[in-house]
Protein backbone atom coordinates (compact mmCIF):
# COMPACT_ATOMS: atom_id res chain seq x y z
CA UNK A 1 0.00 0.00 0.00
CA UNK A 2 1.62 3.30 -1.02
CA UNK A 3 2.33 5.84 1.70
CA UNK A 4 -0.37 8.53 1.76
CA UNK A 5 0.45 12.19 2.25
CA UNK A 6 -1.71 14.98 3.73
CA UNK A 7 -3.28 17.16 1.01
CA UNK A 8 -1.04 20.20 1.53
CA UNK A 9 2.12 18.09 1.79
CA UNK A 10 1.06 16.20 -1.33
CA UNK A 11 0.81 19.42 -3.38
CA UNK A 12 4.24 20.60 -2.25
CA UNK A 13 5.78 17.17 -2.82
CA UNK A 14 4.33 16.96 -6.33
CA UNK A 15 5.91 20.30 -7.26
CA UNK A 16 9.27 18.94 -6.16
CA UNK A 17 9.12 15.52 -7.79
CA UNK A 18 6.84 16.00 -10.82
CA UNK A 19 8.78 14.65 -13.74
CA UNK A 20 11.58 13.19 -11.61
CA UNK A 21 14.13 11.30 -13.65
CA UNK A 22 17.85 11.28 -13.37
CA UNK A 23 17.71 15.06 -12.74
CA UNK A 24 15.02 17.22 -11.22
CA UNK A 25 12.91 18.89 -13.86
CA UNK A 26 12.72 22.67 -14.04
CA UNK A 27 9.06 23.57 -14.51
CA UNK A 28 8.27 26.86 -16.27
CA UNK A 29 5.26 28.17 -14.38
CA UNK A 30 2.99 30.70 -16.11
CA UNK A 31 0.17 33.00 -14.93
CA UNK A 32 -3.31 31.52 -14.77
CA UNK A 33 -5.86 32.76 -17.31
CA UNK A 34 -9.00 31.83 -15.35
CA UNK A 35 -10.35 30.82 -11.96
CA UNK A 36 -11.53 27.34 -12.95
CA UNK A 37 -11.52 24.83 -10.14
CA UNK A 38 -9.55 21.61 -10.57
CA UNK A 39 -12.83 19.69 -10.82
CA UNK A 40 -13.97 22.00 -13.62
CA UNK A 41 -10.72 21.60 -15.56
CA UNK A 42 -10.91 17.83 -15.28
CA UNK A 43 -14.61 17.87 -16.17
CA UNK A 44 -13.94 19.82 -19.37
CA UNK A 45 -11.15 17.42 -20.27
CA UNK A 46 -13.40 14.39 -19.79
CA UNK A 47 -16.09 16.10 -21.90
CA UNK A 48 -13.61 16.84 -24.71
CA UNK A 49 -12.86 13.13 -25.09
CA UNK A 50 -16.46 11.98 -24.75
CA UNK A 51 -17.75 14.41 -27.40
CA UNK A 52 -14.98 14.37 -30.00
CA UNK A 53 -15.71 12.87 -33.41
CA UNK A 54 -12.17 11.60 -33.92
CA UNK A 55 -8.88 11.52 -32.06
CA UNK A 56 -5.24 10.73 -32.73
CA UNK A 57 -2.17 10.67 -30.55
CA UNK A 58 1.37 9.39 -30.26
CA UNK A 59 3.46 9.32 -27.15
CA UNK A 60 6.04 7.81 -24.85
CA UNK A 61 5.55 6.17 -21.47
CA UNK A 62 8.66 6.14 -19.27
CA UNK A 63 8.90 4.31 -15.95
CA UNK A 64 11.79 5.02 -13.58
CA UNK A 65 12.39 2.44 -10.84
CA UNK A 66 14.35 3.25 -7.70
CA UNK A 67 15.55 0.55 -5.30
CA UNK A 68 18.35 0.26 -2.77
CA UNK A 69 20.51 -1.05 -5.62
CA UNK A 70 20.05 1.97 -7.89
CA UNK A 71 17.82 3.37 -10.64
CA UNK A 72 16.49 1.66 -13.75
CA UNK A 73 14.45 3.16 -16.59
CA UNK A 74 12.25 1.57 -19.27
CA UNK A 75 10.08 3.15 -21.93
CA UNK A 76 7.46 2.29 -24.54
CA UNK A 77 6.14 4.27 -27.48
CA UNK A 78 2.45 4.17 -28.38
CA UNK A 79 -0.11 5.57 -30.80
CA UNK A 80 -3.91 5.79 -30.71
CA UNK A 81 -6.42 6.42 -33.49
CA UNK A 82 -10.16 6.67 -32.88
CA UNK A 83 -13.22 7.51 -34.98
CA UNK A 84 -16.62 7.61 -33.40
CA UNK A 85 -18.61 5.58 -32.88
CA UNK A 86 -16.73 2.29 -33.15
CA UNK A 87 -13.42 2.44 -35.00
CA UNK A 88 -10.28 2.22 -32.90
CA UNK A 89 -6.63 1.25 -33.20
CA UNK A 90 -3.88 1.25 -30.59
CA UNK A 91 -0.31 0.08 -30.79
CA UNK A 92 2.62 0.12 -28.43
CA UNK A 93 6.25 -0.81 -28.95
CA UNK A 94 9.00 -1.69 -26.51
CA UNK A 95 12.26 -2.31 -28.35
CA UNK A 96 11.44 -4.83 -31.10
CA UNK A 97 8.18 -5.97 -29.48
CA UNK A 98 5.00 -4.60 -31.04
CA UNK A 99 1.40 -4.95 -29.82
CA UNK A 100 -1.69 -3.87 -31.77
CA UNK A 101 -5.39 -3.61 -30.91
CA UNK A 102 -8.03 -3.08 -33.59
CA UNK A 103 -11.80 -2.60 -33.21
CA UNK A 104 -14.60 -1.82 -35.65
CA UNK A 105 -18.02 -2.27 -34.05
CA UNK A 106 -18.20 -5.90 -32.86
CA UNK A 107 -15.05 -6.97 -34.74
CA UNK A 108 -12.12 -6.88 -32.33
CA UNK A 109 -8.65 -8.19 -33.16
CA UNK A 110 -5.27 -8.10 -31.47
CA UNK A 111 -1.76 -8.83 -32.73
CA UNK A 112 0.79 -9.93 -30.16
CA UNK A 113 3.83 -10.58 -32.34
CA UNK A 114 4.66 -13.11 -35.03
CA UNK A 115 4.59 -16.01 -32.61
CA UNK A 116 0.93 -15.55 -31.70
CA UNK A 117 -0.23 -13.60 -34.75
CA UNK A 118 -3.70 -12.06 -35.14
CA UNK A 119 -6.24 -13.19 -32.56
CA UNK A 120 -9.97 -12.49 -32.21
CA UNK A 121 -10.88 -10.95 -28.87
CA UNK A 122 -14.15 -11.29 -26.97
CA UNK A 123 -14.32 -7.62 -26.07
CA UNK A 124 -12.40 -4.38 -26.29
CA UNK A 125 -11.95 -4.58 -22.51
CA UNK A 126 -10.14 -7.92 -22.93
CA UNK A 127 -7.85 -6.63 -25.66
CA UNK A 128 -7.00 -3.41 -23.84
CA UNK A 129 -6.52 -5.23 -20.55
CA UNK A 130 -4.02 -7.62 -22.10
CA UNK A 131 -2.01 -4.67 -23.42
CA UNK A 132 -1.94 -2.79 -20.09
CA UNK A 133 1.25 -4.57 -19.02
CA UNK A 134 3.23 -4.15 -22.25
CA UNK A 135 2.16 -0.48 -22.49
CA UNK A 136 2.46 0.25 -18.75
CA UNK A 137 -1.14 1.41 -18.75
CA UNK A 138 -1.10 3.59 -21.87
CA UNK A 139 -3.50 1.24 -23.67
CA UNK A 140 -6.20 2.04 -21.11
CA UNK A 141 -5.97 5.64 -19.92
CA UNK A 142 -7.16 7.59 -23.00
CA UNK A 143 -9.42 4.87 -24.51
CA UNK A 144 -11.22 4.83 -21.14
CA UNK A 145 -12.06 8.51 -21.68
CA UNK A 146 -12.93 8.11 -25.37
CA UNK A 147 -15.22 5.09 -24.89
CA UNK A 148 -16.46 4.98 -21.28
CA UNK A 149 -19.31 2.66 -22.33
CA UNK A 150 -16.93 0.07 -23.85
CA UNK A 151 -13.76 0.42 -21.77
CA UNK A 152 -14.07 -0.03 -18.03
CA UNK A 153 -11.84 0.28 -14.98
CA UNK A 154 -9.99 3.14 -13.33
CA UNK A 155 -10.48 6.54 -14.97
CA UNK A 156 -8.87 9.96 -14.66
CA UNK A 157 -12.43 11.18 -14.14
CA UNK A 158 -12.40 9.35 -10.78
CA UNK A 159 -9.32 10.99 -9.27
CA UNK A 160 -9.89 12.09 -5.69
CA UNK A 161 -8.95 15.26 -3.85
CA UNK A 162 -8.39 17.28 -7.02
CA UNK A 163 -6.37 20.47 -6.69
CA UNK A 164 -4.74 22.89 -9.13
CA UNK A 165 -1.02 23.47 -9.22
CA UNK A 166 0.31 26.57 -11.01
CA UNK A 167 -0.15 26.42 -14.78
CA UNK A 168 3.03 25.65 -16.71
CA UNK A 169 4.51 25.39 -20.20
CA UNK A 170 5.05 21.95 -21.67
CA UNK A 171 7.05 22.09 -24.91
CA UNK A 172 5.58 25.53 -25.75
CA UNK A 173 2.03 24.41 -24.87
CA UNK A 174 0.35 26.25 -21.96
CA UNK A 175 -1.13 23.65 -19.61
CA UNK A 176 -3.28 23.40 -16.53
CA UNK A 177 -1.83 21.09 -13.89
CA UNK A 178 -4.25 19.11 -11.77
CA UNK A 179 -3.29 16.78 -8.92
CA UNK A 180 -5.27 14.00 -7.30
CA UNK A 181 -5.05 10.44 -6.04
CA UNK A 182 -6.55 7.07 -6.92
CA UNK A 183 -8.06 4.72 -4.32
CA UNK A 184 -4.66 3.21 -3.50
CA UNK A 185 -3.35 6.66 -2.62
CA UNK A 186 -1.00 6.92 -5.61
CA UNK A 187 -0.62 10.63 -6.49
CA UNK A 188 -1.22 11.84 -10.06
CA UNK A 189 -0.28 15.09 -11.77
CA UNK A 190 -2.21 15.60 -15.02
CA UNK A 191 -1.05 18.26 -17.51
CA UNK A 192 -4.04 19.45 -19.57
CA UNK A 193 -3.78 21.64 -22.67
CA UNK A 194 -5.40 25.01 -21.86
CA UNK A 195 -6.80 25.33 -25.41
CA UNK A 196 -8.11 21.86 -26.23
CA UNK A 197 -8.42 20.38 -22.72
CA UNK A 198 -6.65 17.26 -23.96
CA UNK A 199 -4.20 15.46 -21.70
CA UNK A 200 -0.59 16.26 -22.55
CA UNK A 201 1.19 14.44 -19.75
CA UNK A 202 0.54 12.31 -16.68
CA UNK A 203 2.98 11.82 -13.81
CA UNK A 204 2.28 9.05 -11.30
CA UNK A 205 4.20 8.02 -8.20
CA UNK A 206 4.15 4.43 -6.92
CA UNK A 207 5.73 3.55 -3.60
CA UNK A 208 6.21 0.32 -1.65
CA UNK A 209 8.45 -0.89 1.14
CA UNK A 210 11.27 -1.96 -1.17
CA UNK A 211 11.03 0.26 -4.27
CA UNK A 212 9.48 3.37 -5.76
CA UNK A 213 8.54 4.06 -9.37
CA UNK A 214 7.69 7.23 -11.25
CA UNK A 215 5.64 6.93 -14.42
CA UNK A 216 5.63 9.73 -16.97
CA UNK A 217 3.30 9.41 -19.95
CA UNK A 218 3.64 12.12 -22.59
CA UNK A 219 1.06 12.66 -25.34
CA UNK A 220 0.98 14.52 -28.64
CA UNK A 221 -2.81 14.57 -29.10
CA UNK A 222 -5.03 15.82 -31.93
CA UNK A 223 -8.70 16.65 -31.50
CA UNK A 224 -11.05 15.85 -34.39
CA UNK A 225 -8.35 15.20 -37.03
CA UNK A 226 -9.24 14.05 -40.54
CA UNK A 227 -8.27 10.38 -40.47
CA UNK A 228 -7.32 8.34 -43.51
CA UNK A 229 -9.18 5.05 -43.74
CA UNK A 230 -5.96 3.02 -43.63
CA UNK A 231 -5.04 4.52 -40.26
CA UNK A 232 -7.90 2.55 -38.73
CA UNK A 233 -6.97 -0.84 -40.21
CA UNK A 234 -5.24 -3.50 -38.16
CA UNK A 235 -2.10 -3.20 -40.31
CA UNK A 236 -0.27 -6.01 -38.54
CA UNK A 237 3.21 -6.92 -39.82
CA UNK A 238 3.50 -10.20 -41.68
CA UNK A 239 6.14 -12.82 -41.00
CA UNK A 240 8.07 -12.19 -44.22
CA UNK A 241 9.58 -8.70 -44.58
CA UNK A 242 8.73 -8.71 -48.27
CA UNK A 243 5.05 -9.40 -47.60
CA UNK A 244 2.26 -6.88 -47.44
CA UNK A 245 0.83 -5.65 -44.15
CA UNK A 246 -2.32 -7.48 -43.05
CA UNK A 247 -5.43 -5.33 -42.76
CA UNK A 248 -8.38 -6.54 -40.74
CA UNK A 249 -10.79 -5.55 -43.52
CA UNK A 250 -8.86 -7.72 -45.91
CA UNK A 251 -9.11 -10.91 -43.85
Amino acid sequence: MPHRLPAMALAVWLVLVAGCGQEREKIEEIPAIDLLLATEVMGRSVEAYEKCGSYRDSGVMTRTFRTSEGTQEESQTFATVFERPYRFRFQCREGERLYIIYADAATIRAWWGHQEGVQPMRSLDDAIGRAVGPSNGASHTIPRLLMPDRVHGRSLAELRGLARLPDAMLEHVPCYRVTGTVRTGAPYTVWIDRTTFLVRRIDVEHESSDFSAIDRTEYSPELNPDLADEELHLNAPVAKPSGRALTARGE
